[in-house]
């Protein structure tokens, strides 16, 4: 029970990891408040669990953001743990064949919305002294990602928060990381690989993702659910500003 008693915000959470983050952080004995922008589906995640209550956010609207985080801390009076995940992405595209508005709207999602959640939860923290936060970014946050540039640019920019963050909120008690993880068994993952399940079909489309990887395979989602308790954990407490690959060895190499 590492998070007994802890206060825990999770965006994205109406599915995929962030639906699992929140299960886990609540077998742990955190207090959970979930979001999405689709309020059924988080509301669907929180009813299965213990003290936990959910809300419908768009995470790029900087006002319903800071509204919901004064919500948690009206309730609880603190915020201990965040975890920013919400996120979108695009379908497989060269540059000069994505739309404008899809890369518009992936900045505003996966970008503005990580710094507004930021913007947000860094006061509570460090007026409280204490924090941990984990930003989802991806291996495509730390190497380049042919057909998915707009993701990739947005993610780039998650890590840069994530480390900006960290150096101005250590001295407070903060810590703040982002994990980076390769193509993962979630919604998003179908969404991205629908051109190439029409082409090669389920399983071809899947060996063109895992080629690269020296695992040779995608994630399950339970595995990078871990690699964020773990830097959420207050046992590691000198962990902060790192950006952490989990992602079968795809940016080894």
């Amino acid at each position: 029970m590492r998070f007994e008693g802890c206060i825990a915000m999770v965006t994205g959470a109406g599915s995929g990891l962030g639906a699992q983050t929140a299960r886990a952080l609540s077998a742990e004995g955190a207090v959970v408040v979930l979001s999405d922008v689709d309020g059924a589906a988080a509301a669907r995640v929180a009813q299965d669990l213990p003290k936990a209550w959910s809300a419908a956010l768009d995470v790029s609207d900087a006002a319903a953001v800071q509204a919901h985080v004064d919500a948690i801390c009206a309730r609880h009076g603190r915020l201990d743990l965040a975890v920013n995940n919400a996120g979108i992405a695009h379908g497989l595209a060269l540059i000069e064949d994505t739309d404008m508005a899809a890369f518009d709207a992936v900045i505003a999602v996966n970008l503005r919305g990580a710094f507004a959640c930021l913007r947000a939860q860094l006061p509570v923290m460090k007026a409280q002294g204490s924090g941990a936060i984990v930003m989802l970014a991806s291996a495509a946050g730390l190497a380049g990602a042919g057909r998915l540039a707009a993701y990739a640019a947005s993610k780039h920019g998650v890590v840069g928060l994530a480390r900006s963050a960290a150096d101005e909120a250590g001295r407070s008690g903060v810590r703040i990381n982002a994990i980076c993880p390769a193509f993962t068994e979630t919604p998003m993952l179908e969404g991205l690989t629908t051109a190439l399940t029409e082409r090669y079909g389920a399983a071809g489309a899947r060996d063109r993702l895992s080629a690269r990887m020296p695992l040779g395979r995608t994630a399950e989602t339970g595995e990078i659910v871990q690699a964020v308790l773990w830097a959420l954990d207050p046992q590691n407490s000198f962990l902060t500003g790192a950006a952490i690959p989990i992602d079968g060895g795809l940016t080894a190499i």
